[in-house]
């Protein structure tokens, strides 16, 4: 990868995230910033400015907590991974960073919730905490119908067949702990994914109608 004069300091080679950093906290702690960028005056720089122009956020510290923060302190700090991010020499992550230093402006300026601005939960389509769940479930139905009593059959029979097996599981007690032996175990892990009073951002549907299950099954979807 090269970076041209706007990304770093040297021509063919990348910033070093650490300098870069401290170069700018050390402005921020200057107070030079905040002229030429008032909409940024709610952030208290001078929080982490030291810390990390004296090269000590590298460091771990156990006894650095946030519980003792205020709100207008916490988003200081989370501001500072928006910074962080826009100095990473991966293209997806220094975009991620702006998204995420836009969420939190118009969170702290506007009240628009971060979940908005950050797309996570839509006006339309998928929340991130049912897409996720989706995700998994379709991997841990996929590993259902690779084991030897489905992984022969075609997609759609498959399909049948682990819907029924399932139904049959249920009918049972389902145990608190996990069990053992397949496909016990793997029907356990989907039993845990319903939305129940306990779980209300369980998925409704764990165990799709059967086309949708073969399409799982095979790959495609």
């Amino acid at each position: 990868m090269t970076w041209n004069d706007d990304d770093g300091p040297a021509r063919g080679a990348a910033p070093d995230p650490m300098v870069a950093m401290q170069a700018k906290v050390r402005d921020l702690a200057d107070g030079r910033n905040l002229t030429l960028d008032p909409e940024n005056l709610w952030r208290n720089n001078l929080l982490f400015a030291g810390r990390v122009a004296d090269g000590l956020a590298a460091q771990d510290d156990p006894r650095v907590v946030l519980r003792g923060l205020g709100a207008a302190d916490r988003a200081s700090y989370l501001a500072a991974i928006a910074d962080w991010a826009s100095l990473c020499p991966v293209p997806e992550v220094r975009a991620a960073g702006r998204l995420y230093a836009r969420a939190l402006e118009e969170f702290v300026q506007h009240a628009v919730p971060l979940e908005k601005t950050l797309g996570l939960s839509p006006d339309q389509g998928q929340t991130a905490g049912i897409g996720v769940k989706l995700r998994e479930r379709d991997g841990l139905l996929r590993r259902i119908g690779a084991l030897q009593h489905f992984s022969g059959l075609p997609d759609r029979q498959a399909a049948r067949e682990i819907s029924s097996a399932f139904q049959r599981y249920l009918g049972v007690h389902v145990r608190e702990t996990r069990p053992q032996g397949e496909p016990a175990a793997s029907f356990w892990l989907l039993a845990q994914m319903r939305k129940t009073p306990d779980r209300p951002n369980g998925l409704a549907t764990v165990v799709p109608q059967t086309d949708r299950l073969a399409q799982i099954l095979s790959g495609k979807g």
